[in-house]
């Protein structure tokens, strides 16, 4: 059985709303439609709180802890990208101009402020021309099955990094490399995930036919959705 009582936020995304909707009720979980694009890159939920990314009441209201894509979220751990203030409107909140300190430290410093129950781990994105500073789009972690799967065709050389075989390694994760090439659709891990009574349930494009056969080999229950196939989405499942 999944969890009643949990509420999802479905935006518009690129299209394809009702189907996705009809998809995510039909496991017996509650939906929300919202009028916004992309609503679940607005917060980060994490054990029970959420920390959104926009952020009035602040002089400087964005904030780039909040932002859902920058993100993936373990039980008591958190993978957060090493791009968090290359996003035009956060640099400089946080960052003293004359700190000499290493980015990764200064991200794990401020992390920390909102995630003080986690353990931290900066994960490399590499440079704007090499992947996405959103690591949604190129990782998937499922953290009730201890995997991390990694897209060497989205993600490039930027997956191969060893701190990734060593996050893997500190949180008991298999650690997997996929080709996302391999259906010819955009982004294939940008997918949804929700937790149910025994693990989780994955909500996945239709056409990403070679995942659901990876994520069936480990048991990991799928549902697919017929989604619109844009030629560069700046978005997909996670964040719609």
């Amino acid at each position: 059985m999944n969890t009643p009582n949990l509420g999802v936020i479905i935006g518009k995304g690129h299209g394809n709303q009702r189907e996705l909707a009809a998809a995510i009720s039909g496991q017996g979980f509650k939906i929300v439609i919202s009028k916004h694009t992309w609503p679940r890159d607005a917060y980060v939920k994490y054990q029970g709180i959420y920390i959104r990314n926009y952020e009035p009441e602040n002089q400087n209201p964005w904030n780039v802890f909040g932002e859902g894509g920058y993100f993936q979220i373990g039980e008591d751990y958190i993978l957060v990208s090493d791009r968090v203030y290359q996003d035009g409107k956060s640099e400089g909140r946080f960052i003293n101009s004359q700190e000499t300190v290493p980015m990764e430290q200064i991200i794990q410093r401020e992390a920390v402020k909102y995630y003080p129950t986690a353990r931290i781990h900066v994960t490399p994105s590499g440079e704007p021309h090499q992947s996405h500073k959103h690591i949604d789009m190129y990782t998937l972690l499922l953290s009730k099955s201890n995997l991390l799967i990694l897209d060497t065709h989205f993600g490039g050389e930027v997956v191969q990094s060893k701190k990734y075989e060593a996050i893997a390694e500190k949180e008991g994760l298999n650690l997997i490399h996929y080709d996302g090439s391999q259906d010819s659709v955009w982004y294939p891990l940008n997918v949804l995930v929700l937790p149910t009574a025994q693990s989780e349930i994955v909500f996945l494009d239709k056409k990403a036919t070679s995942l659901q056969q990876l994520l069936q080999k480990y048991n990991i229950p799928c549902i697919a959705v017929e989604l619109e196939q844009t030629s560069y989405p700046t978005g997909k499942i996670n964040c719609q």
